[in-house]
Order: C-alpha cells, then sequence, then structure tokens
C-alpha cells in the first residue's frame, strides 16, 4: 500500500509517511464527528432547528419541503432516524433500533425513507416509509453497504460498498440498485481507490499496526464530520462523491455510469458532502480552507467556490430545501450538534 504524501508536510516527516485520520463507527461505513465550537452571533437569515442534548447529523430535507429528516443521537449514544418540521419543533423517532440507523434520503415522492443501519451486526441499506413503517432489507450481500441515495427519477438507490477482504479505509464502491434492492451493479470506484492512505480512529489512542503517531496528521477533529458524502445531479446524469485518489479529500463527479470522473476541488483542504442544488446549477459542501469546516457552495465545475457561513465551530452535512431557497446543516455553535439551516443569498 503506498502512502499519501502532501507537500506541506515533506519537511516534517522523513519519507513522507503521512496517514490520513478520521472517525470511523465500528464496523460501518460513515461516522460522526464533533470539535469545540466558538461562539458568535448567527447572522440574519440562520435559524436553529434542534435544541436539547440530543445530536443531530445528516439532514435530508423532504421533497415536498415540509421536514427534515436526520441522524439523531441520543444520551445514550444510540443512533436513529427522526423527523422534524422545517420550520423547527419536537422531533418525531422513526427509527427505534438498539444498534445504529443514519443517513437517511428520500424518494423523489416523498413515500420512502432508505437508510443505512447495522441490523444484525451487518451494514446494509434498509427502507422504509415516511411514518417508519413498512421495513425492509435491500441489500444481503456480504460486502458492507452503506450512504444510500436516491435518483432523481426515483429508479435507482446509489449507494457505497467496502469489497470483502477491505477495511474502511481502503476502496469503496459505487454501486446501484432498483428500489427493491434488485439489479445491483458497481458503477465505479469511490473514496480511496489508490490504496494512498490509512483512515483510522484516534478516540481510544488506537493507530493501526506499523503506525506510529510521528506518522500520522489529523484532517478531522472529534465529532466534526460524517465521512460519507454522495449527489445526484438534478437530471440525474451525473453523482457528486468524495474522494482522496489524488490526495487530499476533494469532491469529484462521475456520469451516472461511473464514466470520466473529474476533480472539482484542487487545493490541499478537505472537501466533503457535495450537494446539488435543485436547478443544478451550483454545489453546497463542507471545506475547512478557511480553517475552519462552513459551509461552501461553487458552481457545477468547481469554479466560483464561496463560502455561506462563517463560524469558528463546525459547519458540515448541508442539504437543499426543494426551492433552492435555503440549506439545512449540521453545525457545533452551540457546543452541540444541531441543526441549522441558512436562507441563501442572492448570486
Amino acid at each position: 500500500m503506498r502512502t499519501l504524501c502532501l507537500p506541506e508536510a515533506r519537511r516534517k516527516l522523513p519519507g513522507c509517511r503521512i496517514w490520513f485520520v478520521l472517525l470511523c463507527l465500528s464496523g460501518f461505513g460513515c461516522a460522526v464527528a464533533p470539535v469545540d465550537s466558538g461562539r458568535l452571533v448567527p447572522p440574519s437569515g440562520l435559524i436553529q432547528l434542534t435544541h436539547g442534548m440530543e445530536e443531530e447529523f445528516a439532514p435530508a430535507w423532504s421533497p415536498d419541503g415540509r421536514s427534515v429528516a436526520y441522524t439523531l443521537k441520543d444520551r445514550n449514544g444510540n443512533f436513529d432516524i427522526a423527523l422534524i418540521d422545517a420550520a423547527g419543533g419536537a422531533p418525531v423517532l422513526l427509527t427505534t433500533n438498539p444498534t445504529y440507523d443514519g443517513l437517511p434520503s428520500w424518494s423523489p415522492d416523498g413515500k420512502w425513507i432508505v437508510f443505512e443501519s447495522d441490523r444484525g451486526f451487518h451494514a446494509d441499506i434498509w427502507r422504509m416509509d415516511s411514518r417508519g413503517q413498512g421495513l425492509s432489507k435491500l441489500t444481503r450481500s456480504r460486502e458492507s453497504n452503506f450512504t444510500p441515495v436516491w435518483s432523481p427519477d426515483g429508479r435507482e438507490i446509489l449507494y457505497e460498498s467496502i469489497p470483502l477482504n477491505n477495511t474502511l479505509s481502503e476502496n469503496r464502491e459505487l454501486w446501484v440498485m432498483s428500489p427493491s434492492g434488485r439489479d445491483a451493479r458497481k458503477i465505479s470506484d469511490g473514496f480511496n481507490p489508490d490504496g494512498q492512505a490509512i483512515f483510522f480512529t484516534t478516540g481510544h489512542q488506537h493507530l493501526p499496526a506499523g503506525v506510529s503517531s510521528s506518522d500520522a496528521i489529523r484532517v478531522s477533529k472529534p465529532y466534526e464530520i460524517f465521512t460519507c458524502g454522495l449527489s445526484w445531479s438534478p437530471d440525474g446524469k451525473r453523482i457528486a462523491f468524495e474522494s482522496v485518489r489524488h490526495g487530499s479529500v476533494s469532491i469529484w463527479v462521475v456520469n451516472r455510469d461511473g464514466t470520466q470522473p473529474v476533480q472539482l476541488t484542487r487545493d490541499l483542504s478537505n472537501n466533503w458532502h457535495p450537494s446539488w442544488s435543485p436547478d443544478g446549477k451550483q454545489i453546497a459542501f463542507a471545506s475547512d480552507r478557511n480553517g475552519q469546516y462552513d459551509i461552501w457552495i461553487m458552481d457545477p465545475d468547481g469554479r466560483q467556490a464561496r463560502p455561506i457561513t462563517h463560524d469558528p465551530a463546525s459547519d458540515f452535512r448541508p442539504d437543499w430545501s426543494p426551492d433552492g431557497r435555503s440549506i439545512v446543516f449540521t453545525s457545533l455553535r452551540t457546543g452541540n450538534a444541531d441543526l441549522w439551516k441558512i436562507r441563501i443569498p442572492p448570486g
């Protein structure tokens, strides 16, 4: 396995042995991550949706714009899918699974939600209706399957899969299947196809075999990010995703059939969680290029990138409202992971 060489670290580490650091849920595909937050007065157009001691991640706006599904971490550390009115209010639990449920995605007609779960102690994609009923398991392969995203035409579900005998840090493949879980097929390699980096958890100070603390650099801080991000273009022709195939964590796009991958972000910062606007003219994402994670917007070709949030705390996991006028995201600006929404200024 090759090691990843970053220019700014060559003077510090002999041989440039550098290993990315991420937080990953044990045995599962995506991770949660929070950081110490500063306190700023929210700008106009910024509204906090959730409050309390629970933590909220990975919001997904319903197609009718009335509600937001998201991953809720309760006080006991359990993860479930919850639903809240887009204007705020009391959340409603859709799942009460004692293990992990997360990363919900709506069907275009708003009738169904797919999500990742380790029910049965195996990472799979599941489906339920918008009330949390009609639960069914969609993936049944031996591989670990996660990060489901419904296509705009409702005909396919995109997801990530880790091949057998691979660790979470190694290659993650992009697959599609029908809404019933049939006709699954691989379309592309995803996050780490070149094996250039190892991702590992530092919460208990455990390093992979053969890796010393002097070899490691940090690309995420505690409770900062969900590491998995996929998004369809509104016309269904392209897919945005995260990859480290050319160095730093970057946003890429690929055709629906997996052909012609194009790198959109090329700086040495970390860029996560792409989310295509409903009109297809912009992609929102989380980036730490200003020193902390903020929500940014860029053109679909990667140009004209600009931040829409500015806070010393982390903002991440953006998702557009169906009318394209607002973005909901997770922020740590109160010291807790909560859902916020912000109006998008014109231009």
